[in-house]
């Protein structure tokens, strides 16, 4: 018997009992916010999760929304003092800050689009100096040639010792500037005025660092523009503020939404990151970003001053990124609502199941008549979730990616199934992408009336990549749970060195 189902029948613990109690006590007397989480809606999904995760976790998971602060409600926003956008048209003189700007770039064979890069940094417009600082591992392509050719600052490091923080520390001890800028070899500036609204807006507001939104390419896929747009709103970073620590920041997702840093586009103080510096090979932004706030410092988020920058990512991509997101937020913060995930042939036949049902929907998506009204289809998508059949597919016929073809391979066999049968009721992650599913309805549905054949395609393959994060975030829960408990075994040991490869 499943150690899911097994723990339902057991006694409720008279620890989480008395919490229960407590948690309902000050409920009473709480503001409307915390009322809304006694819904039928999440009474449903509390009864969802207790037949997914145990009656004991999914409690455990319903204390913490309980007991911490309304994010939303409590969190204050304060407007950004920006410069004076008058002066935006290309005849009109900026005034200048008498400052010297350090921009720092990890690069790896950066592509065609660098020298476009370097030549928009250089023209930036109401900055006294700016130079340019690229850390590279080992690009084989003209990355360097490019580089030299521009009269670009060179750090060279090894593919093998590169990680995110790092790369970027080697990089600022290189520099010379009063202010550092950490971004990226594929975001472009969209004007020549950036750096100087950035500048200001760090100037004018007494901030250690701000940092700025992203605008996708016009390639862009449907799932990346869902996570950008998703992003900012969750986080209430779709509006130019600054932020500090208060008491929002007791919760996970308090802090995440007033420590964000973004190294897509980071201007920081000289002084300030001397001082601290990147600590973590992965997601050292958001880390700094934290340990800044927590000590006093303001920072800065610029949703009205952006960079083009979007990716095009297979769904391996985001199971790896998804399975080191998950490492990472639990070890950052303490509060982080970690399900215990700990029969791992139960969550590797969930992976594998998921993934065939999920191809199933992708290739018939692909096969019906376009247009259809998006609502329909939307609907359609969904019902074909809530059942329990056979109807599950080896292969998405149009999704070229052979890593995560390969990993769900191994996972199947690593599970012993050779059928994926999918039990919607059963399935740990179907709740978690039913859930992704709608914030993609909400996305769509305002813009568009009617699917073509297009849209049609762009859904199937976000599809398969809602499924290969949650995919990957499961993994990742899997590790630390038997982790937690001294229970690791040698194939999710080598799991998890595949999956934090590279990323």
């Amino acid at each position: 018997m499943s150690i899911f189902r097994s723990e339902e029948h057991k006694a409720p613990d008279p620890i989480l009992k008395k919490r229960w109690l407590n948690s309902l006590r000050k409920t009473r007397g709480a503001p409307a916010p915390k009322l809304r989480l006694l819904s039928l809606a999440n009474l449903r999904k509390y009864l969802w999760y207790c037949r997914l995760y145990g009656l004991r976790n999914a409690t455990k998971l319903a204390f913490r929304r309980l007991e911490k602060p309304d994010i939303i409600s409590n969190l204050e926003i304060n407007p950004l003092s920006l410069p004076d956008l008058q002066r935006s048209s290309f005849e009109a003189s900026l005034p200048i800050f008498d400052k010297k700007i350090s921009v720092v770039i990890p690069t790896w064979n950066a592509g065609g689009e660098f020298s476009l890069l370097l030549r928009k940094l250089k023209a930036q417009r109401g900055i006294r100096e700016c130079e340019i600082i690229i850390v590279d591992s080992g690009s084989s392509d003209d990355t360097l040639r490019i580089a030299r050719e521009e009269g670009v600052e060179i750090v060279e490091i090894s593919l093998a010792n590169f990680d995110h923080g790092y790369s970027r520390n080697k990089g600022a001890e290189r520099a010379n500037g009063d202010y550092l800028l950490f971004t990226v070899q594929d975001a472009l500036p969209l004007t020549d005025q950036w750096l100087w609204e950035m500048v200001g807006a760090l100037e004018r507001n007494d901030l250690a660092a701000v940092s700025c939104a992203e605008y996708p390419r016009a390639d862009c896929d449907l799932f990346y523009r869902l996570l950008i747009w998703n992003h900012y709103k969750t986080l209430n970073l779709d509006k130019d503020r600054f932020m500090a620590w208060d008491e929002s920041c007791f919760s996970h997702m308090g802090l995440r939404s007033n420590g964000q840093i973004s190294n897509i586009a980071a201007l920081i103080r000289r002084d300030v990151f001397d001082k601290y510096k990147f600590k973590t090979k992965y997601a050292e932004d958001i880390d700094l970003g934290i340990r800044l706030i927590r000590d006093g410092h303001k920072i800065g988020f610029l949703y009205s001053t952006r960079v083009l920058h979007s990716h095009n990512r297979p769904p391996y991509y985001f199971l790896k990124r998804a399975y080191v997101d998950a490492l990472f937020l639990v070890e950052v913060f303490p509060d982080y609502p970690l399900p215990a995930v700990d029969n791992q042939q139960r969550i590797l036949k969930c992976i594998v199941s998921l993934y065939g049902r999920t191809n199933f929907i992708a290739n018939l998506i692909l096969s019906q008549k376009y247009p259809v009204p998006i609502g329909r289809l939307l609907d359609q998508i969904r019902n074909l979730y809530m059942v329990d059949n056979g109807e599950t597919a080896e292969r998405n016929q149009m999704l070229k990616d052979g890593q995560y073809e390969a990993i769900v391979q191994n996972l199947r066999e690593q599970s012993g199934i050779q059928v994926s049968p999918f039990g919607f009721q059963d399935n740990i992650l179907l709740p978690h992408l039913l859930n992704h599913f709608e914030q993609l309805r909400t996305y769509l549905t305002p813009t568009y009336e009617q699917a073509d054949e297009k849209l049609a395609r762009d859904l199937a393959i976000a599809l398969c990549k809602m499924s290969a994060l949650h995919s990957g975030t499961h993994l990742g829960y899997l590790y630390l749970t038997l982790a937690s408990r001294g229970t690791l075994n040698p194939y999710v040991v080598e799991l998890d060195k595949m999956l934090k490869a590279g990323v």
